[in-house]
């Protein structure tokens, strides 16, 4: 069965969290069933937010079961479905996973284990092929991961795992070997104090620092030869892709950049926020000319970028 509305968490009785899938029947009819008791008895399966992620005709969710032997709860594990009962089922014993990602044919996420804290792990859908990407700080503390991003097959993360280079660009392939950190400049070292990973052009666009350039935004292919600046613009917040340009803000000031040095521009001093795209048109918080905070939107130039309407005159 290929997902179309698929996952939904309904709530039966006073409690019960259960998976549902529908399925497409001739129109406008439609079949509802749930797909299956995975607690086995009238109690919440699921948890009031749980995590779906579809890796291909797959869909991951986390969910609680209970134990055969014992009858207790075994919290939080990795489930798939394709939505039918016989192949819904539980893919390894976890502890909590969370931040599932689809990248390619896999599946990334984090999970927790007393021996190795909290990694990233990886799965294919099976028990075999469901495992610790890397243990990036080795024993039992965490890798500190808040970020995550596929682009094409390849997987970018943000962890804090380097003392020397705090909260740094990774890059895995879903091996140990292919788990390295992004280095840039020469010498090439790790970034620092990345954030904001953002796909625009189908590479990795973030903020990060190095001590000659100070904080502006990268861009990377993965490799240290293709991890070169996009911006000057210091401190730059808020990529966001509209149109055919990179917006951010910086300073109280709107910019677009096509992902070069020579074509970032300065837009104004509009002390833009929630920058948010539109079917190739970015709207915007502003307040500017005395008008206080009211709707702007911009397309990339001088001329386009402007109030909307003074709501509020």
């Amino acid at each position: 069965m290929i997902f179309q509305v698929q996952a939904m968490v309904e709530k039966i009785g006073a409690a019960m969290l259960l998976l549902y899938a529908v399925a497409p029947q001739a129109q406008p009819v439609y079949s509802v069933n749930m797909v299956k008791n995975i607690d086995g008895r009238s109690r919440s399966a699921l948890p009031l937010t749980p995590e779906f992620e579809p890796v291909g005709d797959t869909l991951f969710f986390t969910a609680s079961s209970v134990d055969d032997a014992t009858f207790r709860s075994v919290g939080q594990e990795l489930w798939k479905t394709n939505g039918e009962l016989e192949f819904t089922e539980r893919v390894a014993v976890m502890n909590g996973p969370r931040m599932l990602t689809a990248a390619g044919n896999k599946l990334y996420f984090l999970n927790y284990t007393t021996e190795n804290g909290e990694e990233l792990w990886t799965s294919d859908g099976s028990e075999q092929g469901t495992f610790m990407v890397k243990d990036l700080v080795p024993g039992p503390d965490d890798a500190d991961i808040t970020s995550m991003v596929a682009v094409g097959s390849a997987f970018y993360f943000i962890a804090n795992a380097d003392p020397d280079f705090p909260v740094s660009l990774y890059v895995t392939d879903g091996t140990d070997p292919g788990t390295t950190q992004i280095l840039a400049g020469d010498p090439a070292m790790p970034l620092r104090n990345v954030s904001s990973l953002t796909l625009y052009k189908s590479e990795l666009y973030f903020a990060a620092f190095t001590p000659s350039t100070g904080t502006v935004i990268w861009h990377t292919d993965g490799t240290t030869a293709g991890t070169v600046p996009a911006s000057d613009v210091t401190f730059p917040q808020e990529l966001v892709p509209s149109g055919d340009l990179l917006f951010f803000r910086a300073s109280n000031t709107l910019f677009a950049t096509d992902g070069t040095l020579e074509n970032t521009i300065d837009l104004g001093l509009l002390s833009p926020s929630l920058l948010t795209n539109v079917n190739g048109i970015l709207f915007f918080r502003g307040n500017a000319n005395g008008l206080g905070n009211e709707l702007y939107a911009s397309r990339g130039t001088l001329e386009t970028t402007g109030l909307v309407k003074d709501i509020l005159p």
